[in-house]
């Protein structure tokens, strides 16, 4: 089996928009006299060399009052509307983020337009853009659910690898998610990925257990068994999968019925306590994280998943009920009718 670990790791960067130099250098020791891409690329390395708390992460564990003053980040796409005019002017930004069934977190700061180094910054930081966000928490509300942020840099992120190969269709160099449907092992062709899951076949994997899911799985990655439960675990099953040809080591947490009659939708407070299932399963020495569930998983795990993936520079898989079905469906173990 191939080396995958040049080819599967990741190198986050951001196509900064907004630098405040001094404050930069101020909280994170950065040269503030280098050049723009330079600064740009030492904030994000101490994003990831110092695991900087994501607001995403800290508002599902529920303790917003633990980061203020402290460095933060955050990915979302926010508002940005100008006020003022002159050396007066300033640009608000914001945006409620919906980061669990119930959970909404608002998150707002000011910037000085001044302080663009680039044209295009003024074009770029208007109307609602996605942006990554790293400022300190200058106010935290933990019972309205609001952090403001005073901005140190803000930009467009994105990813690359550390080696470039024929892989960049595959492997998208702007997010660092996979397509579950590139899995070699799982040989979803596009007739596979075409046809819908029907009623009747979402309602057959509604009833599987989560350890008959776990097990097929384990069968089509080429596995004799798979390991029983345990109440420590920071997986399911660590397993080797490809994409197109690359090896690696994947990470599993499988998402079953939970004792619940009717599907549901996957949210990060059901993924262990306060969502620590996450966290627990990026802390596996694996290169690619993978979340299953048996029915729908809302995009707050999405964003989740990314901005763990963004820390921990790997990569990450999701499979719903709708692409288990196809999965299991192919390799004629999806239960009987």
């Amino acid at each position: 089996m191939p080396d995958s670990s040049r080819e599967l790791s990741l190198e986050f960067h951001v196509d900064p928009q907004f630098i405040h130099r001094p404050l930069a250098a101020q909280a994170l020791r950065v040269d503030q006299y280098t050049t723009y891409w330079k600064i740009s690329d030492q904030i994000t390395a101490a994003v990831v060399d110092q695991k900087l708390p994501d607001l995403r992460l800290v508002a599902v564990g529920g303790d917003l009052s633990a980061v203020k003053h402290q460095i933060v980040t955050i990915q979302s796409g926010f508002y940005f509307r100008r006020t003022g005019s002159g050396a007066s002017q300033r640009i608000n930004f914001r945006d409620q983020i919906k980061v669990d069934q119930k959970t909404v977190l608002t998150v707002e700061g000011i910037l000085d337009p001044s302080r663009f180094e680039t044209n295009s910054a003024r074009g770029n930081l208007s109307g609602r853009k996605n942006v990554l966000i790293v400022g300190v928490a200058t106010e935290v509300q933990d019972d309205s659910l609001r952090v403001a942020i005073r901005p140190l840099l803000i930009g467009i992120p994105f990813f690359s690898r550390k080696r470039e190969s024929e892989l960049d269709k595959v492997f998208r160099t702007n997010r660092p998610e996979i397509y579950c449907g590139d899995v070699d092992q799982f040989h979803l062709d596009r007739s596979d990925l075409r046809m819908p899951a029907s009623a009747s076949e979402l309602e057959r994997l509604f009833a599987m257990s989560e350890q008959s899911v776990k097990e097929s799985f384990g069968g089509i990655l080429g596995l004799s068994s798979v390991p029983a439960d345990w109440g420590g675990e920071s997986s399911d099953l660590v397993a080797h999968l490809s994409v197109s040809g690359v090896w690696g080591r994947g990470a599993f947490a499988f998402k079953g019925p939970g004792g619940k009659h009717r599907p549901w939708t996957l949210y990060p407070a059901n993924m262990g306590h306060r969502g620590d299932q996450a966290v627990r399963l990026f802390a596996e020495p694996a290169d690619i994280m993978i979340v299953q569930h048996c029915s729908m998983i809302a995009e707050s795990v999405r964003h989740v998943m990314e901005a763990l993936a963004v820390k921990n520079q790997k990569r990450f898989i999701l499979i719903d009920g709708d692409h288990t079905v196809r999965i299991l469906r192919k390799a004629g173990l999806l239960l009987r009718g």
